[in-house]
């Protein structure tokens, strides 16, 4: 159990923090009255202000996020269930096939033979 002594030092402390608490609104107040008091915040210059009307909303509406959603949902599906891509495949070079190899051989052999 807390001894008398240490009950009337929280009691003081809680005094103090009130009386200090007293005097910060009071001195808010005279500030107030004075009339020339900010709150710590510069004054925006009429240069600075918006135009008369609706301020600019800074976030998506509702129905804007519904639809890039639906949009997504139905990319990633089709994505999804897509089938895969059928890569073509080149056809060979007219001397890579057999006919092909045929018919080279015999154009080498004909120029050996013009050659001796």
């Amino acid at each position: 159990m807390e001894s008398m002594q240490e009950l009337i030092d929280r009691l003081q402390a809680t005094r103090n923090e009130h009386a200090s608490a007293m005097n910060r609104i009071g001195k808010a107040i005279e500030l107030l009255q004075q009339g020339d008091a900010t709150n710590g915040v510069r004054p925006k210059s009429k240069a600075t202000g918006t135009t008369a009307g609706a301020t600019a909303r800074k976030t998506m509406s509702p129905e804007a996020r519904r639809k890039i959603s639906i949009a997504m949902k139905k990319r990633h599906a089709s994505a999804r269930n897509a089938k895969p891509l059928q890569i073509a495949r080149k056809k060979p070079h007219w001397t890579q096939t057999p006919e092909g190899r045929k018919k080279f051989a015999a154009i080498r052999a004909k120029s050996h033979q013009k050659a001796a």
